[in-house]
């Protein structure tokens, strides 16, 4: 009985430890991506490079990892918006502004679709 339950055990602590690395990975990806896209940022209004809005992304991840598991708290909390003045951050590639949101959670669907 003792052997059957630990064997549970290690089978779920292998699974949860496989899902956080996994969400790590797909963080580190998106903070990767956004650093080295030919892209503008646009946070409350203000212009920024992409490696900026990277770091940004990064400190907030850092302060607010309490509230990050997963790839997709990562996005709704760290990378779309402005936790003070509430305004969504916005993307310019090849002159198609688009939220930050749509352009992270596609670009995460696409990184998912290849690994």
């Amino acid at each position: 009985m003792i052997k059957g339950l630990l064997a549970v055990f290690l089978a779920c602590s292998t699974v949860l430890v496989f899902a956080a690395d996994t969400s790590d990975q797909e963080i580190e990806h998106l903070l990767t991506f956004v650093a080295s896209a030919d892209c503008s940022f646009e946070r409350n209004g203000d212009q920024h490079t992409t490696v900026e809005a990277s770091e940004h992304m990064r400190m907030k991840l850092d302060r607010g990892g309490l509230w990050i598991d997963t790839p997709e708290d990562f996005i709704k909390h760290a990378a779309t918006g402005s936790s003070i003045s509430g305004k969504p951050y916005y993307v310019t590639c090849d002159k198609n502004k688009m939220t930050s949101s749509k352009w992270l959670h596609t670009e995460l669907q696409r990184f998912r679709n290849h690994h």
